[in-house]
């Protein structure tokens, strides 16, 4: 929901982009949660999180299309090709095993707060995610992908601040077994 999501450094405090339908009405459910519970100590939490992304089995393939690293992944088994109109743009990447762990934490440990999280694992420009992916295929299946990148520019890595309990210690490991796996459950849907 950040104005300058990819672009600089992230905070609670970051502006909010109020420009964009999907930013602004994030946000405007949160205002509604707030305003609801104003008056009500440790009911809730907001998450703040970037793309989460992983193992899932689909019904079909437009459920696919809500997600960059599925829509990727499909890209490549398909047309064994990825394109990407701009690869220097950063985006954030949980994977759906943290995801949940982070949700069993807050549970467990009964962290509502009203407070507003921003939950950070890693970040990639989305020609580095790209490669990731061409490599995997290339390990699980012995298949060559292109990636075609149309514009990139290098930029600096920009962090995001979240809080001290969700402080995550993010591996390749973790997201390359759930790119594995959701590559591995898209080319069997494709046979």
């Amino acid at each position: 929901i950040y104005k300058d999501y990819g672009k600089t450094n992230i905070s609670n405090k970051s502006k909010i982009n109020l420009k964009n339908l999907y930013s602004k009405s994030h946000y405007e459910s949160e205002k509604i949660i707030r305003e609801k519970f104003l008056n009500h100590k440790n009911m809730f939490s907001i998450l703040r999180i970037g793309n989460v992304f992983g193992f899932k089995k689909y019904e079909n393939f437009r459920e696919i299309y809500n997600n960059l690293i599925h829509i990727f992944c499909l890209q490549a088994l398909k047309t064994k090709k990825i394109t990407i109109k701009d690869g220097s743009i950063q985006r954030t990447f949980i994977p759906s095993q943290i995801f949940v762990q982070v949700i069993n934490f807050i549970i467990k440990k009964k962290f509502f707060k009203n407070s507003v999280i921003n939950i950070f694992y890693k970040n990639f420009n989305l020609k580095n995610i790209s490669q990731i992916i061409k490599k995997r295929i290339k390990l699980i299946f012995s298949l060559n992908i292109n990636v075609v990148v149309k514009k990139f520019s290098y930029q600096k890595k920009f962090l995001i601040h979240t809080n001290p309990n969700f402080k995550l210690k993010p591996t390749n490991k973790k997201i390359f077994i759930e790119i594995d796996q959701i590559l591995k459950s898209i080319k069997n849907k494709l046979n």
